[in-house]
């Protein structure tokens, strides 16, 4: 009985770390997406690909949680990224720190992806498509499995 209680508290703690990652996509998505990407190029705002690696984790909090305090404070930096983009203010973020680091660890986590390279080759040839047919895709995250299959072991 203890060994279940321990191994589903393992998979129990687990599962938040996978939730925290999607939490970071889902903010970001929600508050940054659309005006940055990472590493697409500029939108309305800056390119964050890299943005951990060139910038202190305190300024970044700081920048999001109200830039314009940060302009108005007369920080250097903050007024050097405002002009560069230019002198359109980013918009006072409504979560909280611990979001903003969760978006923060998102965009790092994009930024150390390799980037994907769309390759034209007419060489290749796409899969025959069976007129009348359709497949549906379901996919289901490490999550869900896990949940699942803690389901099943508890059962």
């Amino acid at each position: 009985m203890k060994i279940r209680y321990a191994l589903t508290m393992i998979m129990l703690a687990g599962m938040g770390t996978f939730a925290t990652a999607q939490d970071g996509e889902k903010l970001f998505r929600s508050n940054c997406a659309s005006c940055h990407s990472i590493g697409k190029g500029k939108v309305v705002g800056p390119d964050l690909k890299g943005i951990n690696d060139i910038r202190d984790e305190k300024w970044l909090i700081s920048w999001i949680k109200s830039s314009q305090k940060l302009i108005k404070e007369g920080d250097t930096l903050a007024k050097r990224v405002y002009a560069e983009n230019g002198n359109v203010p980013m918009p006072d973020a409504f979560i909280s720190e611990a979001e903003i680091k969760t978006v923060l660890s998102y965009i790092k986590t994009k930024s150390d992806e390799p980037a994907t390279v769309a390759v034209n080759n007419p060489q290749t040839t796409p899969a025959p498509v069976t007129p009348g047919v359709s497949m549906p895709m379901i996919k289901f995250s490490f999550t869900e499995y896990l949940l699942a299959g803690m389901i099943v072991f508890l059962l």
